[in-house]
C-alpha cells in the first residue's frame, strides 16, 4: 500500500510504513453542507463511518458559515428531516433566527451522529490518501494528537475543493478559462435584528482559496468592510462568521462531466441521483472575461433569473480513472459556468446524501462504484425524496408580447 500526500502542489506517492488506527466502510473527509449528510446517511444505512473536519462542528455554510436561508435549491432529502428537528428545538427555548437556526441544526446533527456512532474527528485535516494503484483504500490526517491513518472500502472527498482528490493525483480544474478566477466570494456577518438573530454577507471579491497566503489575505481584508463608526440599537453586530462563504473552488474531471453549453443544447443527461435546481447565480464583477455562452445568457438574452433544472448523474461525482473515492459538494464535475447553478446548499446536501447510498450499494454488493446497479441506487434516493420529480428545465422564464 502507498501514500499519496502534495508537495508544492503536485501529488507524490512513496510507501506507506505508518501504522492503520482503524478500518471503516466509509471514511467522509470534511463535515459541511454536502458531508454531514453524507455521513449520516452513511450511518443510517448501518455502514461505519469515520468522519474527518478541520472546524469544530458539523453542517458547513449552514452553521459556522451562518447562511441559514436557502436560496432556491430543489427540496427533499434527509436534509428536511434535521431542518424540521431543528426548528422545532427553537421552539423550545433556542434563540429566534432567520432561516434554519445554525445552533440548533447543529445540536441535531451531533446528537444524531452520536447516537449512530459516528467517528468524528474534529479539528484535523487531511494529509495523505491510502492507494493501492488506482484504488483509494483510506486517508491520513493530523490532529493535535498528532498523525493518524484507517483503511476504509470507499471515501467521500465532502471537503469542498477536492482535498483528497487532489493528494490522490486526480485531475482537477478551477475557475474561468480566461484567468482560472472563481466566482466571488461572500464574507457573512451576524447580526441582531428587532430582536431576531438574522445575517447578511457580501461580494468580497476574488479569491484563490488553494494557496494559504491569498485565502488568508482575503479573511482580513473583507472582515474590515463591517465594521461601522455607529451601530443602531434595533441592528447590532454580533460577530462575523469563522468561515467564508466560498462560492467556488476545484472541480474534478469525472466520469460524466456537465456544462451549461451542453444542458442549454438540450443533450439528455440519463440516470440522475438528484436535480439541482436555480438560476445561473453568478456573481461575477466582470462579465466580459466570462465564457462566450455566459455572455449570451447573461447580458444578450437577460436571462440570470432564468431557473434551470439540471439532472446530476452518479458520474458527475466519480473523479476519472480512480475507484473507492466519490466527490460530493461544490466540487462536482461541472464547468464554471454551470457551477452558479449547481451549488445551491439544498443541492449540495442532496449529492452527499447521493454519494452516501451510492457507497452503500458498492459495499453491500461488492460492485465498483461506476457499476453499481441505478434501479437500485434510485430506489433509496426515491425514499427520502432526494430523487424527486424534475422541475420544469426553464422555469421563472417570461416573455412579453411586445408587439402593438
Amino acid at each position: 500500500m502507498e501514500i499519496s500526500r502534495r508537495y508544492d502542489g503536485r501529488a507524490v506517492r512513496s510507501r506507506f510504513e505508518g501504522e492503520l488506527a482503524g478500518r471503516y466502510d466509509v471514511i467522509v473527509a470534511g463535515l459541511g453542507t454536502a458531508g454531514a449528510v453524507a455521513a449520516l446517511a452513511a450511518a443510517r444505512k448501518g455502514l461505519k463511518v469515520l468522519a474527518v473536519e478541520r472546524l469544530h462542528g458539523m453542517g458547513g455554510v449552514g452553521t459556522t458559515g451562518a447562511v441559514w436561508d436557502y436560496y432556491l435549491g430543489s427540496r427533499g432529502g434527509l436534509s428536511e428531516e434535521l431542518d424540521q428537528q431543528a426548528l422545532e428545538w427553537v421552539s423550545r427555548g433556542f434563540t429566534p433566527s432567520s432561516g434554519v437556526n445554525a445552533e440548533a441544526k447543529l445540536f441535531v446533527m451531533e446528537q444524531e451522529a452520536s447516537r449512530l456512532g459516528i467517528d468524528i474527528q474534529y479539528e484535523s485535516s487531511v494529509t495523505g490518501v491510502l492507494m493501492r494503484k488506482n484504488q483509494v483504500c483510506g486517508i491520513e490526517w493530523a490532529s493535535a494528537e498528532g498523525r493518524f491513518a484507517a483503511e476504509s472500502n470507499v471515501v467521500i472527498d465532502c471537503t469542498g475543493d477536492a482535498e483528497v482528490c487532489a493528494s490522490a493525483g486526480c485531475s482537477l480544474r478551477i475557475g474561468r478559462r480566461m484567468d482560472g478566477k472563481a466566482q466571488p466570494y461572500s464574507n457573512v456577518w451576524i447580526r441582531l435584528d428587532q430582536g431576531r438573530v438574522n445575517f447578511r454577507h457580501t461580494d468580497s471579491g476574488y479569491v484563490d482559496q488553494t494557496s494559504a497566503a491569498d485565502l488568508s489575505r482575503a479573511i482580513l481584508e473583507s472582515a474590515s468592510t463591517h465594521l461601522r463608526t455607529n451601530y443602531e440599537e434595533h441592528d447590532r453586530m454580533v460577530r462575523i462568521a469563522p468561515l467564508l462563504g466560498l462560492r467556488e473552488g476545484r472541480f474534478i474531471e469525472g466520469e460524466d462531466n456537465l456544462t451549461l453549453e451542453q444542458l442549454l443544447n438540450d443533450r439528455s443527461i440519463a440516470q440522475p441521483l438528484f436535480f439541482a435546481y436555480a438560476n445561473v447565480d453568478i456573481h461575477c464583477m466582470d462579465v466580459a472575461f466570462e465564457s462566450e455562452t455566459m455572455q449570451k445568457w447573461l447580458v444578450a438574452c437577460s436571462m440570470w433569473g432564468c431557473k434551470i433544472s439540471v439532472p446530476i448523474p452518479l458520474g458527475a461525482l466519480i473523479p476519472r480513472g480512480f475507484q473507492g473515492l466519490l466527490a460530493a459538494g461544490r466540487c462536482l464535475a461541472v464547468d464554471h459556468d454551470l457551477a452558479a447553478c449547481v451549488r445551491m446548499k439544498r443541492d449540495m446536501q442532496k449529492s452527499g446524501e447521493a454519494a452516501a447510498y451510492a457507497a452503500y450499494l458498492s459495499i453491500t454488493r461488492q460492485a465498483a462504484l461506476r457499476d453499481i446497479p441505478y434501479m437500485e441506487l434510485s430506489a433509496l434516493l426515491k425514499e427520502t425524496g432526494c430523487l424527486g420529480r424534475k422541475i420544469p428545465a426553464f422555469r421563472g422564464l417570461q416573455i412579453r408580447n411586445r408587439s402593438r
